[in-house]
């Protein structure tokens, strides 16, 4: 998963245009498919609306 705004992780992938799997939704489920998929070293990217 991507630090906040101002982290470098999140300006690396910022910049990206092509991730093997889109994780929308960081609840329970989607932390779970998250970890998972990054464990078994797929570039995940993980997408959250929030409640701004």
């Amino acid at each position: 998963m991507l630090g906040g705004a101002g982290s470098r992780t999140f300006a690396a992938a910022a910049s990206r245009t092509h991730f093997r799997a889109l994780v929308i939704g960081s609840g329970f489920g989607g932390s779970v498919a998250a970890l998972r998929l990054g464990q078994a070293g797929v570039d995940t990217l993980v997408v959250e609306r929030g409640r701004e």
